[in-house]
């Protein structure tokens, strides 16, 4: 877990001395605080990548408030919550519980499509590398599309597995060792899984979800460029 202030118009990162020094299991915890004396009129931040029995979280709410700082953002970067982890973390007393939108849950605040919009907004064009073969949603893609004013340049659409591998041999590259285990197109952990005997390559991210796609190949990518609740 990382611990962070901010203030005014700065944000000041402190890396990793909000430490779990004592834990029996995944529902006892301890932690301890590094020294916030200097930080007592800034906001803190507590950010964990996943937050599952939210026991960490909520002993450093705990900790936070009795040093006397004000109560904290909690982020949660995947909304990955044990049965009724959310509701004890919200009757913590923190100021709000925000999580990334990879996910979908109540706590989803924090758009991971916005960043690649405001990336992109001075450019003319860019490149990705999708693929046809991929999932039937993208068998029709195209190698130069609009979005919006800017073009979105896919010169690997026409490849195929076969392509790939050529490829890769030619040029040394290692195949990554999850491909032997089923892991056929790789995301973010808690958004992956194995494909099964015959489904397309991109089955197994976001599964069992009404999504196929974390937002940043759509085409209203453009218009995601809002201001930031943070």
């Amino acid at each position: 877990m990382y611990v962070a202030v901010k203030g005014g118009e700065t944000a000041i990162a402190h890396s990793l001395d909000l430490v779990a020094d004592k834990r029996r299991g995944d529902r006892d915890v301890e932690v301890s605080l590094p020294d916030v004396s200097a930080w007592q009129d800034r906001q803190p931040v507590l950010v964990d990548d996943i937050v599952s029995s939210a026991r960490t979280m909520i002993q450093a709410v705990a900790s936070v408030r009795r040093v006397g700082l004000p109560a904290p953002l909690c982020i949660g970067v995947h909304a990955l919550f044990a049965p009724g982890a959310y509701e004890e973390l919200l009757a913590s007393r923190p100021a709000r519980v925000l999580s990334c939108d990879t996910v979908p849950h109540p706590s989803n605040e924090i758009s991971v499509v916005e960043p690649m919009a405001r990336a992109v907004e001075p450019l003319a064009a860019w490149f990705t590398g999708r693929k046809r073969f991929q999932a039937t949603t993208r068998n029709a893609l195209p190698v130069f599309e609009a979005v919006g004013p800017r073009i979105r340049i896919n010169p690997l659409a026409k490849w195929t597995t076969s392509d790939l591998a050529d490829y890769m041999r030619t040029h040394q590259l290692r195949e990554n060792p999850l491909v032997a285990y089923g892991y056929l197109s790789i995301g973010c952990f808690p958004c992956t899984q194995p494909v099964k005997p015959g489904e397309d390559a991109r089955s197994g991210r976001w599964a069992g979800q009404a999504k196929t796609e974390c937002g940043i190949h759509l085409s209203n990518l453009d218009e995601s460029l809002t201001a930031s609740s943070l």
